[in-house]
Parts: C-alpha cells; sequence; structure tokens
C-alpha cells in the first residue's frame, strides 16, 4: 500500500542546498526527481503557500491572500498566523475559512487518512488540515495542545513523546521534536496513508539572524539531520514510503531601514488606518510587500495613492483589480483575485546585491524583522525559486524535470500516487513527466513577458506557461 510523506522546509532556498551544509538533503536530491524550475505562488508568503499546497489552487480560489488580511464580507483583519483569528473568521463568516477542498477532506472522503506536524506557526499548522477535528485526524502544532486538534490525540502524541520543547532562535528543538512525533507516533500508531512534516527552520534563523548567518547555519545543518531520520527510517522500515522534499518560498536579505509605509501614506495626505471605514480611506498590511485595502473601492482615492506609490523608489511592482490605471498589472495575472485581496497590491524594490555573508538578494521591507535579517513575499527569483524533489517507487530515480513547476502541482501528484481522483478546478498539475506510468505532457512551455509604464515608472513580470498553467519567474521596476 502506498503511503507519502511531505516534508516541508521552510523558507529553503534551493542555492543553499549544499553538501557541507544539507549532505542528507543532497543525497536525496540526486536520486529523486528533481524539479528546478519550482516556483512558489505569489504572495510568496507561508500560509498563502501552505493553503496552496493543500488545496492545488491559487490564492484567488482558496482564499488566503496573504499572510495578513482584510475580509471586507465579515469586516474582521485576519493575522492568519493565529489561529484564533482563523477560527474567529471562519465562526463571523459561518462557513469554511479555505474556499477550496482541502487535502485532508479529501482523503477522508476516499476513505484515507491525513496526519500534521507544524512546527510554524500556529496558523499555517491548522491550514494544512483545516478539517482534522471534523473528520477526526491529527492536526498537531509545536506551539501547544491548545493549537492542536483533535485535542484527545494531541494529548495522546505528548504522553508518549514527552513535553513539548520551548522555542527558540535557531528553533532547533522544534524540528527533533517534531522528527520523534512522526517517528514515534505517527508511524506506529496512526499509520496514516500521508502525513506532513513542516519545519519552521531556516526561515526562523533567517528571519531574525540573516541568511547565511552562524545560527541559520546550525539550522541548515539541523534540519537536514532530522531529515536524514526520516530517510533512515524509509529505508529500513518504510519502503513503500514517498517522499516529498519541498520548501514554501525562498527569502532575500534586508537592507535600509523600515519604511513605515502607512505613515508615510499618512504625512502624503492620506487617512491610514487598521481598517478602511467612514475616517479612513485606506488601510496598509504587509512587510516585504503588501496591500492597501479601500474604502468602498474608492476609485479617485485609488489613482491618487497609484500616483504616490509609482513616485516612491522603494516600490516595486504594482496589481489592482480588473483593469486597474495607467503602469499598472491587473490581479488576475497572478492568481490572486479574490474578495480578500487587497485592492492594490505592491512589492517593494529588491535586487541582486549580497548581504554580509556574501549570498544574493535584496530588498526594502516595512517589517519589524533586524536590518539584515530576511524577508519574503515579493516578486525576486529568489523568493519565488523553491525546491521540490520526490523520491518513490512511482517516480524515475534521478530525473531532472525541463518542464515549470511548483507547490501547486503536489497535491495532484499525490492524489495521483494515492489513487484517489482529482477534484475539479485544481490549478495544479500531476507532474507525470517525473512518474514511471504516467503520460508526460504534450505542450512545451512558452516563456511570457509583460511590461506596463507610465510616465517615470516601468515595470516588467516573466513568467512560463505550460497549458493552461503559468508559473512566475520573477519580477521588478525597470
Amino acid at each position: 500500500m502506498s503511503r507519502v510523506l511531505i516534508v516541508v522546509f521552510d523558507g529553503l532556498r534551493p542555492d543553499l542546498v549544499r553538501p557541507a551544509l544539507m549532505p542528507n538533503l543532497c543525497r536525496f536530491r540526486a536520486e529523486a526527481a528533481l524539479f528546478p524550475e519550482s516556483r512558489a505562488v505569489f504572495p510568496t508568503e507561508t500560509r498563502v503557500n501552505g493553503a496552496s499546497l493543500v488545496t492545488g489552487t491559487l490564492p484567488g480560489r482558496h482564499g488566503i491572500v496573504a499572510n495578513r488580511f482584510y475580509d471586507p464580507e465579515a469586516k474582521l483583519l485576519c493575522i492568519s498566523g493565529k489561529w484564533q483569528d482563523l477560527e474567529a473568521l471562519e465562526r463571523a463568516l459561518g462557513r469554511p475559512l479555505l474556499e477550496a477542498p482541502d487535502f485532508g477532506q479529501m482523503l477522508a472522503e476516499a476513505g484515507s487518512s491525513l496526519a500534521v506536524i507544524g512546527t510554524g506557526t500556529p496558523g499555517v499548522t491548522r491550514l494544512l488540515h483545516p478539517t482534522a477535528e471534523r473528520v477526526g485526524q491529527l492536526c498537531f502544532s509545536l506551539h501547544g495542545l491548545e493549537a492542536s486538534r483533535p485535542r484527545a490525540a494531541a494529548e495522546a502524541l505528548v504522553e508518549r513523546v514527552g513535553p513539548l520543547p520551548p522555542a527558540s532562535v535557531p528553533n532547533l528543538d522544534f524540528i527533533r521534536y517534531a522528527t520523534t512525533a512522526y517517528l514515534d507516533y505517527v508511524v506506529p500508531v496512526l499509520d496514516p496513508d500521508a502525513a506532513i512534516i513542516w519545519y519552521c527552520e531556516p526561515d526562523t534563523s533567517f528571519h531574525h539572524r540573516g541568511i547565511g548567518s552562524v545560527e541559520s547555519i546550525e539550522a541548515l545543518r539541523e534540519a537536514d539531520a532530522q531529515f536524514g531520520r526520516l530517510l533512515d527510517h524509509r529505508d529500513s522500515a518504510a519502503p513503500e514510503l514517498s517522499i516529498i522534499a519541498l520548501s514554501d518560498h525562498g527569502q532575500i536579505s534586508i537592507y535600509g531601514e523600515r519604511l513605515g509605509i502607512g505613515a508615510q501614506l499618512a504625512a502624503a495626505g492620506f487617512s491610514v488606518g487598521e481598517m478602511p471605514g467612514a475616517e479612513v480611506e485606506l488601510a496598509v498590511v504587509g512587510d516585504s510587500g503588501g496591500g492597501i485595502y479601500l474604502r468602498d473601492g474608492d476609485a479617485e482615492t485609488a489613482a491618487r495613492a497609484v500616483r504616490w506609490l509609482q513616485a516612491q523608489p522603494w516600490c516595486g511592482l504594482l496589481f489592482m483589480r480588473g483593469e486597474g490605471l495607467p503602469g499598472v498589472f491587473s490581479h488576475d495575472l497572478l492568481g490572486v483575485a479574490h474578495r480578500r485581496a487587497a485592492d492594490i497590491l505592491f512589492t517593494l524594490a529588491s535586487d541582486s546585491g549580497t548581504n554580509e555573508h556574501g549570498l544574493l538578494g535584496r530588498g526594502r521591507h516595512d517589517s519589524a524583522m533586524p536590518e539584515g535579517g530576511g524577508v519574503h513575499g515579493g516578486l525576486h527569483r529568489l523568493e519565488l525559486a523553491s525546491l521540490l524533489a520526490i523520491s518513490g517507487r512511482a517516480f524515475r530515480r534521478g530525473y531532472r524535470s525541463p518542464l515549470p513547476a511548483g507547490i501547486l502541482d503536489v497535491l495532484p501528484t499525490v492524489l495521483a500516487v494515492l489513487g484517489i481522483p482529482a477534484p475539479e478546478g485544481l490549478d495544479g498539475r500531476v507532474l507525470a513527466e517525473a512518474m514511471i506510468d504516467a503520460v508526460p505532457p504534450e505542450e512545451m512551455p512558452t516563456a511570457e513577458r509583460f511590461s506596463t509604464s507610465v510616465a517615470g515608472y516601468r515595470q516588467h513580470l516573466l513568467a512560463r506557461r505550460l497549458g493552461a498553467r503559468r508559473y512566475l519567474d520573477h519580477g521588478g521596476r525597470s
């Protein structure tokens, strides 16, 4: 019987998977089917890509449009890393927060099971298995029993594995505990058809200590050591197990002071607040990119805000609903058109400069992270590039795919391995070119380049299309 394990290395840049740092992952990557052209979805934020992983859909379908977003129907601001915010929004709406079927739901309907162990924010863990309580399957967060579902299953895990460790930077004890929980509880007690282990490293160390810092190197090595334990388990006791190793996005390094975009807008004469309302023309969310929510979609205020943004040297690309304004792309280009998406989306300026450790990729920011720390959310190629490697009996050993791929394609591929029909409306595809008994796609990828300009401002976006699917490569401002 087929079993699948998905291992997510949060924030891992593929260029940092090096033999001296991650020998186990390097060995796995060499033997597996590898997708060098794998991409995250935009915005390159954790909860967005986590939701895309388990639904196989773009944010415009599943509705998790940013790490922080406003729902105009519920009139609530949601910080999606907080499970309490997710539950409050669901209660206000009276329906599930994810607007596309999720992996756990699909498996339960097929008589199969999913177990999730998350070391990232409680919110991303909840989004990986939002139906866990209803279907009676494990969704375990290392941030505490109150963040886990069902409570009884989480308590049983802790009783067997031991007390939860405290969080730290680097968060090594979290990823060690997660691995042990899978090997000592999930496998022997639950024996699920599929499991997801979400390692919060190297993302945590990149953010707080910098990409290439001593702490981040330690985190990379420990994440690799824990992955080695999983490989040893497969090789010794679970030859039927297919393992998918991936990252949800990459990161670049902060340079310059925090921008304080909300304060800048207020100084420019806009009325700014946390949520749009009678006294608030616009609300700003984001850190390495972001969005502006307008009061009642005010077209005049939108035009003023766009002109102001285009005049700022720190502004990157701009996107709006529908046709938008001169020099602005449409939300549709990114697959983020949803009622929760900000009326104006923007990225911040980024370049190919190096940080203090000689690693490429820098960006401006409006975050609380220290200068030199890591950020993500934009369209720099190092934010979009992601690891994706798959090993198992159904996959070609040592295969290197020339085709674009991404986190969207994991769900339909796993369903194919498990023999479960995929629902209609997925944005991802089965990675058939890497499978032994599957028919690879006949289409060849085509390059796409989009550009638009207005006086003093020009932006471009590069992507590749495979059939009906668009994979983003990078974008920037000229």
